[in-house]
């Protein structure tokens, strides 16, 4: 069984891995990227007034892309030892 996040009314329970509910771990990767898109048109947009701005906005997508490669080496580790 897997935790599942239900994103009409955010509650989470258990699923079993055939089923078409959306994980957990696929709502925070689809939140992460979110993110990641704003920041990036953030910068697309020149939407930094100054350089100091600019490097932080860069800091966040590093981060959460970060985050994001984490999320997936578990994900890869849980899914090898249910093998």
């Amino acid at each position: 069984h897997l935790t599942t996040y239900h994103e009409k009314d955010g509650s989470v329970a258990e699923r079993s891995r055939g089923s078409k509910m959306v994980t957990v771990i696929d709502a925070v990767a689809k939140k992460l990227n979110a993110s990641i898109e704003a920041l990036e048109q953030t910068l697309s947009r020149c939407g930094c007034k100054n350089y100091d701005e600019y490097r932080h906005v860069c800091g966040q997508i590093q981060g959460l892309r970060t985050a994001l490669g984490i999320q997936e080496d578990l994900l890869r580790i849980q899914e090898e030892n249910d093998d």
